[in-house]
């Protein structure tokens, strides 16, 4: 199943690169799926997006962001996973179960 959510944000800041993010402690809120918990940061000069895994089986996702999608990473149950880029790139949205050979 794909599934694709938006959000829109006004951001200011020089250009960066993307990173995967480590798994840190986060605040969740919403759910994608029964079992899949996204967050999305924003601070003073980067922005995160987190996905807890509580499903019973490894998902994959991959986060968008203006002028590129960043690849697509697996989560283990019980695990978290997250990109972490500059603020300058907004984040237009994800997908859920991409194809990791993307």
């Amino acid at each position: 199943m794909r599934l694709v959510a938006g959000l829109a944000l006004a951001v200011t800041a020089t250009l960066g690169l993307a990173a995967p993010a480590s798994a840190a402690s986060a605040d969740y809120y919403g759910s994608t799926e029964d079992c899949v918990v996204v967050k999305h940061d924003v601070g003073l000069v980067n922005q995160t997006v987190y996905f807890r895994n509580n499903c019973s089986q490894t998902i994959t996702f991959r986060v968008f962001r203006v002028g590129r999608s960043l690849p697509c990473v697996a989560v283990e149950p019980g695990e978290q996973g997250g990109w972490r880029w500059n603020r300058a790139a907004s984040f237009t949205g994800y997908e859920l179960d991409c194809d990791l050979e993307d």
